[in-house]
């Protein structure tokens, strides 16, 4: 900060990383600064540099623009909006500069930050990112390190002390990377059988189909589509081509507006079955798939998006013990559910019925790999 203009330090909340840091910063660089106001937070440096001290709880009321920088401490906790549809901006007129600081926490947002700092991808180019765990902090104690040790799992102690995003550890679906070894470019067969999970876009949700082939042992992910921002029409058309393509049948979520899609689809050919979503019926969902991923029981593709998406998928308990399953927030969870809904109709006693049955006559009017 050494160039004169605006700058802000955030954090989650005031007493998360506001307070105690404008106290520690006010008095280790009293020297260097001209003036300060201790109830709006606010400091001037002999630099010229103006800091602002800001909270994040209510990230929607913050404002500015022609900031040279900012740091963002205790990142894992700050909603992702705050960054992008707040914080971001602000930094555009004068292209400033961002330092993101915090302890890992699971793969959410910060996660994907860390990972563009150490990506070799061109686009990626501006973004550096460096770990530093507790002993290498020259100020604590090795004593105070081993005292809290013994307090903390060693996959806490590997989070909270060594600094690491772990793979598996705290992830609510294990695996991903090492059951990600299906074969690409998969071609439908006559002899196979197969099932589409179908996950119908919402708002700015994507749509997502993923289609395994469960003829074998357990099931082998044979194909996975994305699409956002296109019509209904095109969407619909999307599900009804793949499901003549690979003849199967689709799991379509029906929740909400997906059963008026349900409808269309039995008129384009499709052979469906409805799942609705509920808080038990998604847990049922959910778990099925966790199981199949922890007896190691499934192959998927390797799909970036999709695999990254399933890696930060979060289970969490309420204080009454209710558990819940969900993305992290501004995250997607489309391919998890289509994954989800094609696993939950392969489970043992559901393959039987899914039968190889002849084309409907919609399908039958066009000539397929089938025909």
């Amino acid at each position: 900060m050494e160039k004169p203009g605006q700058y802000w330090f955030t954090a989650p909340t005031y007493k998360i990383g506001i307070k105690p840091k404008w106290d520690a910063f006010t008095h280790v660089f009293r020297d260097f600064i001209e003036y300060k106001n201790e109830s709006d937070l606010r400091c001037r440096l002999v630099s010229g540099a103006r800091i602002d001290w800001l909270s994040l709880e209510q990230y929607d009321n913050i404002r500015g623009e022609g900031l040279m920088g900012l740091i963002m401490d205790e990142a894992a906790q700050v909603h992702p909006e705050a960054w992008s549809s707040v914080l971001r901006p602000s930094l555009m007129d004068r292209r400033g500069w961002a330092l993101f600081i915090s302890t890992p926490k699971a793969r959410n947002w910060f996660w994907k930050l860390f990972r563009r700092g150490v990506s070799d991808k061109k686009k990626d180019v501006n973004y550096k990112a460096f770990r530093f765990p507790s002993w290498s902090n020259p100020y604590l104690y090795q004593s105070e390190i081993d005292d809290i040790a013994e307090d903390l799992t060693e996959t806490l102690y590997r989070q909270e002390i060594g600094a690491e995003f772990l793979e598996d550890e705290l992830a609510a679906i294990k695996n991903v990377d090492a059951l990600s070894i299906a074969p690409q470019e998969e071609l439908p067969h006559i002899n196979k059988m197969y099932i589409a999970g179908v996950d119908l876009a919402r708002k700015k949700d994507w749509t997502v189909i993923s289609v395994f082939d469960v003829s074998g042992v357990f099931p082998v992910e044979v194909a996975l589509w994305r699409a956002n921002k296109v019509s209904w029409d095109e969407i619909l058309n999307m599900v009804a081509r793949v499901c003549k393509q690979w003849r199967c049948k689709a799991i379509v979520d029906a929740t909400g507006i997906g059963d008026i899609a349900c409808s269309e689809l039995r008129k384009k050919g499709v052979r469906l079955e409805e799942f609705m979503f509920n808080e038990q019926s998604k847990r049922n969902l959910i778990d099925n798939m966790i199981i199949r991923f922890d007896n190691k029981a499934v192959n998927i593709l390797k799909h970036d998006i999709a695999n990254d998406e399933m890696k930060a998928f979060e289970m969490t308990t309420s204080r009454t013990g209710k558990v819940s399953y969900n993305a992290p927030h501004g995250d997607h969870d489309d391919c998890v559910i289509a994954r989800a809904l094609a696993l939950w109709e392969s489970r043992a006693g559901r393959v039987q019925s899914t039968a190889i049955m002849p084309d409907p006559p919609q399908f039958a009017m066009e000539k397929g790999f089938w025909g």
